[in-house]
């Protein structure tokens, strides 16, 4: 009777420790996932395979936030928006078969230790032959940065159709503030 007590423990103590390093690998690959790894540097964002319900997700999720900001800067960002691509069309060949790729804006500033979410930075992406979706699997993001460290940061964006064209690399500088402490 001692040993079915004994054997029940140790399995129960053998499944609470099993349940627990679960949990803690499944939050490692979330925190790696959504990014919240404070020390990330450079990341290359290509070929995610997701299912159906995935991509829908993903579509929706992006079209709400893209028309939450063009609601919120509405004005001044399409007379931004006209005037840049007026002065780029005037000064760039266009290519319609190389990719376009815009940023929400071209500096970010954040305090140090907050979180920064690298593709809420991208606006919109657009190539002649293959669709958002597509295009937003194969965004390439260079540059180091650390959230923790204040400093003023380059990351260089782009993205590659399924053609092998890359689009014209846009920068964004990410300016982490020192945290001001309350006195």
């Amino acid at each position: 009777m001692k040993k079915k007590y004994l054997i029940t423990g140790i399995l129960f103590i053998a499944a609470g420790l099993f349940i627990f390093l679960s949990f803690r690998s499944y939050s490692l690959i979330d925190d790696k996932l959504n990014l919240r790894d404070k020390d990330q540097g450079t990341i290359e964002i290509r070929n995610i395979q997701l299912t159906e319900k995935e991509q829908e997700m993903f579509r929706e999720e992006h079209d709400e936030y893209n028309k939450e900001k063009l609601a919120d800067n509405k004005n001044t960002e399409k007379e931004k928006s006209q005037t840049e691509n007026m002065e780029e069309q005037e000064t760039e060949t266009v290519n319609p078969e190389i990719p376009v790729l815009t940023l929400v804006n071209d500096t970010v500033e954040i305090k140090a230790g907050e979180e920064f979410d690298l593709l809420a930075q991208v606006k919109d992406v657009s190539d002649d032959k293959d669709d958002r979706y597509i295009l937003y699997r194969d965004i390439q993001i260079r540059g180091e940065y650390n959230v923790n460290i204040p400093g003023e940061y380059i990351l260089k964006y782009s993205v590659i159709d399924t053609d092998g064209n890359e689009s014209k690399i846009r920068e964004l500088k990410l300016i982490v503030k020192e945290e001001q402490v309350a006195e």
